[in-house]
């Protein structure tokens, strides 16, 4: 969650230190959903892998990036724009949900000021995607083993605690 938003069509525009900086990460490490502010109105971008592209999106949340500006519930409203990555901008005030659950599934809502949902996505990702298996196996070889160590290393220590 950022104040200034990577990815804006409205009056502040995009944070280019954020994209050049932040947006590498989230494709690295295939960030969901990024939320930000700034911008007073509400934008929800179309996959975004900027290290794959820096001018169109990607064809599912599934290869990229969902980036959500979210500021429109108080201050007075900025006129909402389009760019290559916008798949919903508008101009409202509202307030947005995100349930997230236990299968994966993330569910997206976004509600003006009296409850009407304008703009929605189900998103169903892997708990646990494919290209991280190979990266996690090792580091739960290795959390396993300790933890087996440590109390191996406890149970066989004398109670140092004894009174005479």
């Amino acid at each position: 969650m950022f104040h200034r938003p990577p990815f804006s069509s409205s009056k502040h525009g995009c944070w280019t230190e954020g994209q050049q900086y932040w947006c590498p990460l989230f494709d690295k490490y295939r960030v969901d959903i990024v939320f930000s502010g700034h911008d007073h109105d509400y934008e929800r971008s179309k996959p975004i892998n900027y290290t794959a592209s820096k001018t169109s999106p990607q064809n599912s949340y599934s290869k990229g990036t969902m980036y959500i500006v979210s500021a429109g519930l108080g201050a007075p409203l900025y006129t909402s724009g389009a760019n290559w990555w916008t798949a919903y901008s508008q101009s409202i005030y509202h307030f947005v949900i995100v349930d997230i659950f236990s299968n994966g599934t993330l569910n997206l809502q976004a509600k003006d000021d009296s409850g009407t949902t304008f703009d929605g996505v189900i998103q169903k990702t892997p708990l646990v995607p494919e290209f991280q298996l190979n990266e996690l196996f090792p580091s739960l070889l290795m959390s396993t083993l300790l933890i087996a160590l440590l109390r191996k290393g406890s149970s066989s220590r004398p109670n140092e605690n004894k009174n005479s």
